[in-house]
């Protein structure tokens, strides 16, 4: 349901759709985004929400709704789908994910971030960070992109931003274009480097050096050293300062 952010009273009630009315609203979606010739589709949240429905007379479970959605992911795969999210039963079907973590949750018993998620599906999947500059710590997100070979992404808007304030996106409290594009464009310049020496390529192996201090590699044999402990190291012959990395190629 839709709150107010100051009062968290429910000011809007809202409603689930039940899995058997589905492939209804799919089937009016596609048709509709044929007519403008779009080239890719993102379907959101399906790629990790699960609705059920609980009614007596039409219950239907988690498992049986993954069926639903199969069914029509089977029929609009040509679609260049992307999600939200990841759950295995979207991976036969999606061209790229989005909101794909980058770090781990830092619980106590956590020891190492490990990027499970890029190493699997990388080769085939191309993957996208949450919003960067919604994050607590923008330099630390965006070097835990280049480091895991994950695509940044920013949310912007640029006009009536004071009108997110309360409504059910007021999370989004940095999207402003003016504000914001500056320091974008900023972090895009200095993390194209790192882009442009793997483009095309993906994750295979990612070696924690020490504390702070990764390896990423990947298949055209390219490294990329990537430095987040807050302070200068050296590596091997390699120095190289806080909060930034390095590009080594094969044979350097």
């Amino acid at each position: 349901a839709e709150k107010d952010p100051d009062t968290m009273e429910v000011t809007k009630k809202e409603y689930v759709v039940s899995p058997e009315c589905y492939n209804k609203y799919a089937s009016k979606l596609f048709e509709d985004y044929e007519k403008l010739s779009i080239k890719g589709i993102n379907l959101s949240n399906l790629g990790f929400l699960l609705n059920s429905n609980y009614s007596k007379n039409n219950f239907i479970t988690r498992t049986q709704t993954i069926n639903y959605i199969e069914n029509i992911l089977k029929k609009y795969k040509d679609n260049n789908l992307s999600f939200n999210g990841c759950n295995a039963y979207i991976l036969k079907y999606a061209s790229s994910v989005f909101d794909v973590p980058t770090s781990n949750s830092g619980y106590p018993g956590e020891t190492a971030s490990i990027p499970f998620l890029q190493l699997c599906i990388g080769k085939n999947i191309e993957c996208f960070s949450s919003a960067i500059n919604l994050s607590n710590d923008k330099d630390y997100d965006l070097l835990s992109c280049i480091s895991t070979g994950t695509i940044p992404t920013y949310s912007v808007a640029y006009r009536n931003i004071d009108k997110l304030k309360k409504s059910a996106y007021t999370s989004y409290y940095s999207i402003d274009y003016n504000t914001v594009s500056s320091s974008i464009k900023d972090s895009l310049a200095f993390a194209k480097p790192a882009y442009d020496s793997t483009k095309s390529s993906f994750l295979i192996d990612y070696r924690i050096l020490q504390e702070g201090l990764t390896e990423s590699i990947f298949d055209n044999g390219v490294s990329l050293i990537v430095n987040s402990s807050g302070k200068t190291v050296t590596y091997d012959v390699h120095t190289i300062k806080s909060n930034e990395y390095l590009i080594v190629k094969k044979g350097d």
